[in-house]
């Protein structure tokens, strides 16, 4: 799944009677397996390396594969869970958000498996279906995606009245039309 579904759909399942603190554990575990490709892109765009390379060549090579199979380890972060279920809530949360977001990138990626049994195991998961390859039937998961991502967002919506909560939550909604528009476009169909 794209990263903001994994943020709504932590913050909706998660988040209903969530502190402050707690809600932003949930958005930072949420967001975590996804952090390093940030560096990453910046990196690559530093380096003038063509977005098709960066994807398709550097992030199969070192550091990177580590660092990824780090931030999508299940068994890191079930780790985390336990110690936060026996000392703290808010790492708790962050440590399910986390698993919540592993769970769907296990079943929702697959030439692009991560080493989610890290450092159990270097084994990865080809899901028969993708979020993003059209190969893997990646349209019909994209409209399984924005209808849960809207669904989040509409309860969501429910749950909060702060206007720049709603205005995020608007910017969210619109980017489940913005982002097939920009793989359309900038894929050539």
């Amino acid at each position: 799944m794209n990263s903001h579904t994994h943020l709504v759909v932590a913050r909706a399942l998660l988040g209903r009677r969530a502190t402050r603190t707690e809600q932003a554990a949930i958005l930072v575990g949420a967001a975590l397996p996804d952090v390093y490709m940030i560096p990453f892109v910046i990196w690559g765009q530093i380096q003038n390396i063509p977005f098709g390379t960066l994807w398709g060549e550097t992030y199969w090579q070192e550091p990177w594969q580590t660092i990824g199979a780090v931030s999508n380890s299940i068994p890191l972060f079930l780790a985390l869970l336990a110690l936060g279920l026996w000392r703290s809530r808010p790492l708790a949360l962050l440590a399910a958000a986390a698993l919540l977001h592993l769970g769907a990138d296990f079943l929702t990626h697959a030439s692009d498996a991560h080493k989610h049994f890290w450092p159990l195991t270097e084994w990865r998961f080809h899901s028969p279906i993708s979020y993003w390859e059209s190969d893997y039937h990646a349209p019909a998961v994209a409209g399984v995606e924005a209808v849960l991502g809207l669904g989040c967002v509409a309860l969501l919506w429910q749950r909060h009245k702060a206007l720049w909560v709603r205005l995020i939550l608007a910017l969210t909604g619109m980017s489940y039309l913005i982002i097939p528009a920009f793989w359309v476009l900038s894929l050539g169909g």
